[in-house]
């Protein structure tokens, strides 16, 4: 399994998260809404901070707005100064030690953290993270096992331990997780769905186990999970597309056809359904349909990553079908 996205910038809460594996769909570009799907809400309870106060709150709005050195120095300031509270002063010197990859002074963070507050979710979350890029994986699967005993109705950490699980091997232990996270936050998603989908750890579970039945060739389990994102989310184009991908890779054409078509009904001119749409038309000799479809879809994906392989897959399908784009 790819961890690259595991570590993702630091929010202005006490929240780390885990992502959507970016191997998920090789073919479509590094569009946010496939890439970018962060877990930003921490779970509530007696063991959640308030919220940052004064000085504290500007340390975190630097952190938000990606100036980790003048957070750093803020809050080893106020930490000298006895101005801040040291949990989480510490929890967020661990985020900026994570931001420069500096995974040792971000685990002495972290644990400094949970010696003070032994409670805190979100140190102790961010703790396995860490652990599994200083290479301790038995160790970040300890913590992150003993995370979800200590909170046993939080999806997030369900969702971490499944990662974490299918990171060292154990698919099926991955998918017993993942599919308690979907269970524990099963809600659909609110609007604005595209942005909703950074909170809901169901929802990133979903894909992560339907990534490992794809893998395991599970196709009819691996279709029943991207169905229900896709209910979850009013067929939002990422959970679509999803669905459509995992019909062609069971061989389904006609029934990936239509989730494409049903996406671009509600989701009219979406690039990343025009694509794989177009591609899928282009392979059954239907150019006069899959030409307008890759002629809109080529300059968003232009304008995203020039480079991409999607941009020559689109260029290729063009050319078959005897038709120019954008240069």
């Amino acid at each position: 399994m790819t961890f690259t996205s595991r570590r993702l910038p630091a929010l202005p809460a006490l929240c780390d998260s885990a992502s959507l594996r970016e191997t998920f769909l090789p073919a479509l570009p590094a569009l946010p809404a496939l890439l970018a799907v962060l877990l930003a809400a921490c779970p509530v309870g007696e063991t959640t901070p308030p919220p940052p106060q004064g000085e504290m709150a500007d340390a975190v709005d630097m952190i938000a707005r990606g100036d980790f050195p003048a957070a750093e120095a803020l809050l080893q300031q106020l930490l000298r100064e006895h101005l801040a509270d040291p949990a989480q002063a510490h929890h967020y010197l661990g985020v900026c030690a994570e931001q420069r990859e500096d995974w040792a002074s971000a685990e002495d963070h972290y644990r400094e953290a949970l010696r003070r507050q032994p409670g805190l979710f979100e140190s102790r979350h961010n703790l396995g993270n860490v652990l599994h890029y200083e290479g301790r994986d038995d160790d970040a699967l300890a913590v992150l096992t003993e995370l979800t005993q200590a909170f046993p109705e939080e999806a997030e950490g369900f969702l971490a331990l499944g990662i974490q699980q299918d990171g060292m091997g154990d698919h099926e232990g991955a998918l017993a997780s993942l599919r308690k996270a979907a269970e524990l936050d099963a809600a659909p998603l609110p609007e604005p769905v595209e942005e909703s989908m950074g909170g809901s750890a169901g929802f990133a579970a979903l894909f992560e186990a339907a990534a490992i039945l794809g893998g395991l060739g599970r196709s009819d389990e691996e279709i029943a999970l991207m169905q229900e994102a896709v209910a979850r989310s009013s067929a939002a184009p990422v959970a679509a597309v999803g669905l459509a991908r995992a019909l062609l890779r069971a061989g389904r054409k006609d029934e990936a056809e239509t989730a494409l078509r049903d996406c671009l009904a509600t989701h009219a001119g979406d690039a990343t359904a025009g694509f794989v749409l177009g591609g899928l038309l282009v392979e059954a000799g239907r150019c006069d349909e899959a030409v307008p479809l890759l002629q809109g879809a080529l300059p968003v994906f232009l304008a995203a990553d020039p480079g991409a392989g999607a941009v020559s897959k689109i260029r290729e399908g063009l050319a078959v079908c005897g038709a120019a784009g954008p240069p």
